[in-house]
This record gives C-alpha cells, structure tokens and sequence, in this order.
C-alpha cells in the first residue's frame, strides 16, 4: 500500500506511460523527485548534499534550439557575474550566421535585451582556444566571462 501511495506522489504510473520507464524509476532509487509533465516531459528535483538542483526535459526554451531541451539548474554560489557556455559547434556556427544576419546585414548597431544571452555572449566573449579545451576542442567551443574560472573548470572532472 505505501508503494501505491508513493507511485501516486511521484507521478510514477504517469511517467510510465508517458515513455520515462527508464528515468522515473533511476530518480526514485537515488531518492530524488521525479514528476512527469503532461505529455512534455519531465522535471527531478535533487541535492548535492545541500545544494538543490532541477533537472527538466521539455519544450525548448530558446528560440535557436528546435524540438525539446534538456536543462539543469542549480544556485552553486559562484560569482554572479560568472556566465558560462559550451556548446557544440554546429550550434556556434548556426548562432553566429543568426547573429549576423540580424545584426549587421539589418545594419542594427546594437544588441538588444531580445537576443538571446547566448547569442550576445558569442559576441562579448573571446572564445577558449582549443588547446585550452582538451578532448573538447574538436566538437565544442568554450566562452566565459571569466577565462580562468572556465579553463579550471574544464580542466577539471567534466573533462
């Protein structure tokens, strides 16, 4: 009976039916929140010990990305004006036509607060050299408002 009440809570007869089979049950063994979202996919609430995370998978969100997204959120503490972003380079290449294209062709002179922050962080930020990037270096690029912060950062466990 407490098994019923807990698949009850926690989505997790929903989620086997909306296709998460895999996902629903892996969230429950690690004692983290799973709730399915209509038929759009997901969101897991967990910690790292004490720091809250979210994890969602649904509509995108940014206008340059089609279909769904995966997202993961969580307040790490860091320096506020840290902003990261890695991203593979087909996107990087895609992003920067748009950027053109809207920008310079338009003859627009300036980025507004409508272009996503990604797109204007491609702008701002110089790009991590490929040597910096180690075994990333072939299918992503690296941009950070703080080079020193990203390179310790990609130096480190991600890689």
């Amino acid at each position: 009976m407490l098994e019923g009440f807990k698949r009850l809570f926690s989505g997790g007869s929903a989620a086997a039916a909306q296709g998460w089979e895999g996902i629903a049950p892996w969230a429950e063994s690690k004692q983290y929140s799973f709730r399915g979202v209509q038929t759009e996919g997901f969101v897991i609430d967990g910690r790292l010990g004490t720091t809250p995370w979210r994890l969602e998978w649904g509509p995108s969100q940014r206008p340059y990305i089609q279909g769904q997204e995966l997202r993961l959120r969580s307040e790490l503490g860091l320096a506020s004006d840290l902003q990261v972003v890695v991203m593979n380079r087909v996107l990087q290449e895609q992003m920067e036509r748009d950027v053109f294209d809207q920008y310079v062709e338009g003859v627009q002179t300036r980025i507004d607060n409508q272009t996503p922050p990604e797109m204007r962080w491609l702008v701002m930020f110089p790009k991590l050299p490929g040597s910096d990037m180690g075994p990333l270096r072939d299918h992503f690029v690296a941009l950070s408002s703080m080079k020193g912060w990203l390179q310790q950062w990609l130096l480190g466990p991600l890689t």
